[in-house]
């Protein structure tokens, strides 16, 4: 009974800490983008995944990953779609 409550704690354990991870890779892929932004001042998508993949090694963002983010972002008044081009960030 003991080692199934042990196998339990630590299966609740590993899921509380992926659910944690998952919302903050959110705010570093944020991070990441406004730091890209403040150097070039305007972006394509495909750039800024080419950037996080250079900037995060070892993890796999997904477009629509990105693709919310940015709109979080532009939401919040952080950046704006660039009127001419909808792919484009500025």
């Amino acid at each position: 009974a003991l080692c199934r409550l042990l196998t339990v704690c630590a299966l609740v354990i590993v899921h509380v800490c992926i659910v944690w991870a998952l919302q903050n890779r959110g705010f570093i892929i944020d991070a990441v983008v406004m730091r890209l932004m403040k150097r070039k001042r305007q972006a394509t998508v495909a750039d800024m995944l080419a950037h996080l993949g250079q900037q995060l090694k070892g993890w796999q963002t997904e477009e629509p990953l990105l693709r919310e983010r940015l709109e979080k972002l532009v939401d919040n008044e952080y950046l704006e779609k660039d009127a001419r081009e909808a792919d484009k960030y500025i």
